[in-house]
């Protein structure tokens, strides 16, 4: 049910937005990522608003849909090598633990914020961290926290495209008491091109 919902969503979204602005892809041993952007600053270093949705899924069946929005720009002054921003996760999904024999559905409206340092070359590169935490207080269904990290490399290979490689780590905590659940704890790759 949870599963027809989320895709029903997703269309829902794609469609009022016919014209993509761009899509993320990203891949690890275990894990996958598709986020389907609508509004993008794909040039390393350029500010501007990033917003999208996507689904995540891993090897053992879990399922996340997200919508995510974000704002980021240079910093004032004379370090313009420093990119900083913040921003909003929603994420909404189903977990198969191994540790119980049910599916749990978990939901959280996370913030975060990232930070990048763009190096001086004539290839724009940087490197990033990204968080999202949402507490017990923005989660619902069966968590009580969601925990999101985004450690990485990314080069831009052309004017609309960039190739990034990095460190995700993504779990969840439940209201059940058992320990916290891995969604995610891989390095990966990953692609992301503009319209």
């Amino acid at each position: 049910m949870l599963q027809r919902i989320l895709v029903s969503l997703m269309l829902l979204v794609m469609s009022v937005y016919a014209q993509a602005q761009g899509i993320d892809f990203r891949l690890s041993s275990e894990s996958a990522e598709f986020n389907y952007l609508m509004k993008t600053t794909t040039k390393i270093g350029v500010g501007g608003a990033d917003v999208g949705m996507g689904l995540f899924w891993n090897e053992n069946d879990d399922l996340l849909a997200n919508f995510k929005g974000t704002v980021s720009g240079a910093l004032t002054g004379t370090n313009r090598s420093v990119s900083i921003g913040g921003g909003i996760k929603f994420v909404l999904g189903k977990v198969d633990r191994l540790d119980d024999d049910s599916d749990n559905e978990i939901g959280s409206l996370a913030i975060g914020g990232k930070i990048a340092y763009i190096f001086p070359a004539t290839t724009p590169m940087s490197v990033y961290v990204e968080g999202f935490y949402a507490p017990d207080v923005t989660s619902f269904a069966d968590n009580k926290s969601f925990t999101e990290l985004n450690i990485g490399f990314d080069v831009e290979v052309a004017a609309q495209s960039r190739l990034y490689v990095g460190y995700h780590k993504m779990e969840v905590d439940f209201e059940d008491g058992l320990s916290d659940y891995e969604l995610d704890d891989n390095l990966h790759v990953g692609v992301q091109l503009s319209f």
